[in-house]
């Protein structure tokens, strides 16, 4: 709420010229800030009304052509809203790629799980699974559909559910990312410290975990459209999809993906990871290397 208002002290005008806003819509925006009911919040009762402004100063009845804006007086607070409609909470904008789940917001609003639906139809959030939401990039208005790219949802749910910095896009995710598969697919690989089932999203496509140790395997932090994320280089993930091709469901893709990055692959950097390699695997990785001499 904080970040969609500006408070003063009651009485006074805001700083600055007021925003020119419609009457209709800055009342229909301030119903939307304080949720269903037009007179009530989540954290206490409210009064609001709309009040006109002429250079600077407050007026007790707007005429025509006086700017206006919303006020409503909130536990005996002056607060008024109109540059910060549709504007994401910065607790929200600020959360590891934008992502936020409703116990991730427990001290921040009495009914965390109502106030993300009301900003999902507000359209300032995207929901892309259940009880998973992703904050718009600030570009994007909210009467304008937007869903991000299925590996960055992904690591969005993921990050949710596990930390910053702890999954890793994987598999036919990274090949995604490494463009080893230059269409778009219906399904990414994630690697996480825990057994988690697939999850089928609600922005489209799957989700396939893995369990592994992030410590043994070789990363690199990504800049994505939400944010920063982990996903193998491109060393660690032709030995992935080599090893395990299976994994996601679609085999032909994962060796075709491992062909193509054969080329890219630093001599150095591919011999340590094999390094960290069992033997077995090792070797099975080994003897595919030759067959591609």
């Amino acid at each position: 709420m904080n970040d969609l208002v500006n408070q003063h002290t009651p009485g006074s005008a805001p700083e600055g010229p007021a925003p020119a806003v419609n009457a209709e819509q800055a009342l229909r925006r301030l119903r939307a800030s304080l949720g269903s009911r037009p007179n009530t919040a989540p954290w206490g009762q409210v009064t609001w009304h709309l009040v006109g402004t002429r250079d600077g100063q407050r007026l007790g009845k707007a005429s025509p052509g006086d700017a206006l804006y919303a006020e409503h007086y909130l536990f005996g607070s002056f607060m008024h809203m109109g540059r910060g409609a549709g504007r994401v909470p910065a607790v929200i904008a600020g959360a590891p790629l934008r992502t936020v789940r409703p116990v991730m917001l427990r001290g921040v609003y009495a009914n965390p799980e109502k106030e993300l639906v009301r900003m999902r139809e507000a359209g300032t959030l995207t929901q892309v699974a259940h009880g998973t939401y992703v904050a718009k990039p600030d570009r994007v208005p909210p009467e304008q559909a937007w869903k991000p790219p299925l590996e960055e949802a992904a690591m969005a749910y993921a990050t949710a559910a596990y930390g910053d910095r702890v999954p890793v896009l994987t598999g036919l995710g990274a090949a995604r990312q490494w463009h080893a598969i230059p269409r778009a697919i219906g399904v990414t690989v994630i690697a996480v410290p825990a057994q988690h089932r697939p999850v089928r999203l609600a922005t489209g496509g799957t989700v396939v975990f893995t369990v592994r140790d992030q410590t043994t395997m070789a990363t690199v932090p990504v800049q994505a459209g939400l944010g920063t994320f982990l996903v193998t280089t491109i060393e660690q993930t032709l030995v992935d999809l080599v090893l395990r091709p299976d994994l996601g469901g679609m085999p032909d893709e994962a060796r075709a993906a491992a062909r193509a990055l054969r080329d890219r692959v630093d001599d150095a950097r591919l011999d340590a990871v094999i390094a960290w390699l069992r033997p077995t695997w090792a070797r099975k990785v080994t003897e595919w290397l030759t067959t591609q001499e």
